[in-house]
């Protein structure tokens, strides 16, 4: 089934490459943003892109749409205390809802040939959707209804359970998406610290009322951005028209409390296996700050020897096995108010104080050590990632989306005069931050070697 299928693909695997490549904005603010009956901001990209991978790998003229609401996982424990409802929706969405049933809906998208998933964030829900142009006014009519008309039907969210509770178990599976997840709830607790998952108590605690009640506030038109790439402006505007339960401008964009980094440590031991991930950060900034750009390049400068690296030398130089599949690098993630900077480190549970403390040893080393070398290649290296991030039009089109949702999107220019203006004396402040300043840190596996936070020599 459709969305079985991309709510497993949307899980866990990718969370270190997401991590190491950074949000910021290569895409500058688009002048022909258009605002439809309904309130739904949106932003047509007008490129023509053809693409091989629908219909059987004849080329076609593809159109890419996201749809990004503001309604990650950060704004469920304001809303009703009851966490998961966001990861829920990730799974429910495509249900019954007005006019169509999951049945007519996933197998008229699958019969002309399109792609569809949904993504969860811990600030946006996005939902994707790639089809040949010529189907476009075809597709998106089920997509819309099942945004704006949900019904959540009883009979459909008791089978429907069952998916939801496997895509926690695999959530599960992953060491270093665990850690990353308890990171964040060190980190920041409430909001940004709301897990990326959901427990077997949520899922079975869920009932239409629940879900409708959630969405109803969420899903209003002042809270949803779209972007696409290839889609005529008519055909937008119409569908959109009626997005959202209320009238244009009834409901107001969702606010919260900026979120504020905290020292705080969470071991989730597990003494039957002899590995384990640590997760040790600082605070960084939001998305497109300078502070989050700096940190960016540090991160893809500092990848260490990992399956994911981009960057020319190893500068971590910790004694990792690697015969044991030990690994560690440095990643930055930014939100459109808070960020975080640090390391991850998987290896052998015997070696974790080992390596945590040659961490330390070799931050400090290349703190006296850095050159304009070291500048180059971080900036050379992270733009690389970015572009890697951003190769495709689908990966432009949600990148835009989200950034417009979130407000945080900014020009080329300024991105690039940002970017150019980090100096080796930046960098080497970064680095000195994260050796001085208040951290947090996760572990999860078997954490009988792993020194606590206030032990980590700095």
């Amino acid at each position: 089934m459709l969305v079985s299928r991309f709510s497993r693909l949307a899980g866990s695997s990718r969370v270190v490459s997401r991590l190491a490549s950074s949000q910021s904005a290569l895409i500058p603010t688009a002048p022909n943003v258009l605002e439809t009956n309904s309130g739904v901001k949106a932003c047509l990209m007008e490129s023509k892109v053809t693409d091989t991978s629908l219909s059987q790998n004849l080329k076609k003229d593809v159109t890419d749409i996201s749809l990004v609401v503001k309604a990650g996982t950060r704004f469920e424990s304001d809303v009703s205390q009851e966490l998961g409802l966001a990861q829920a929706l990730k799974t429910f969405s495509m249900l019954t809802h007005d006019g169509s049933t999951i049945l007519r809906s996933l197998g008229t998208m699958e019969l002309l040939g399109c792609e569809y998933g949904i993504t969860v964030t811990r600030e946006l829900i996005i939902y994707k959707l790639s089809c040949e142009q010529q189907y476009f006014n075809d597709v998106l009519p089920f997509l819309t209804s099942a945004l704006s008309k949900p019904r959540f039907a009883k009979w459909e969210l008791g089978p429907t359970k069952y998916q939801a509770k496997l895509d926690s178990f695999l959530f599960s599976q992953d060491p270093v998406a665990v850690t990353v997840d308890l990171l964040h709830k060190a980190a920041f607790r409430k909001g940004l610290g709301n897990s990326l998952t959901m427990t077997e108590d949520q899922v079975d605690s869920l009932n239409p009322d629940k879900l409708l009640k959630y969405h109803e506030l969420m899903f209003s038109p002042s809270n949803a951005f779209l972007a696409s790439n290839n889609a005529p402006q008519d055909l937008v505007k119409s569908h959109f028209e009626n997005f959202g339960k209320g009238e244009a401008g009834s409901k107001s964009m969702v606010k919260i409390a900026k979120s504020e980094f905290i020292s705080d440590e969470i071991r989730s031991d597990d003494n039957t296996k002899d590995s384990v991930v640590i997760a040790i950060a600082r605070s960084s900034g939001p998305t497109n700050s300078k502070q989050a750009i700096i940190d960016s390049m540090l991160a893809h400068l500092l990848q260490g020897k990992s399956s994911s690296s981009i960057g020319q030398k190893d500068f971590l130089l910790l004694p990792l096995a690697e015969e044991h599949g030990e690994w560690a690098q440095a990643f930055q993630c930014d939100y459109s108010d808070a960020g975080m900077f640090g390391f991850l480190v998987s290896c052998q549970a015997e070696n974790a104080t080992a390596h945590v403390n040659k961490l330390m040893e070799s931050l400090k080393s290349l703190d006296v050590s850095l050159t304009e070398d070291h500048v180059t290649i971080a900036r050379s290296s992270h733009m690389r990632g970015v572009l890697s991030e951003l190769s495709t039009p689908s990966a432009q089109v949600e990148h835009m989306a989200a950034q417009m949702m979130l407000g945080t999107a900014i020009g080329q220019d300024e991105y690039n005069a940002i970017l150019n203006s980090v100096t080796k004396a930046d960098l080497k402040k970064a680095i000195g931050d994260f050796l001085n300043a208040p951290k947090s840190m996760a572990s999860h596996g078997n954490c009988s070697h792993v020194p606590y936070l206030e032990q980590i020599k700095c």
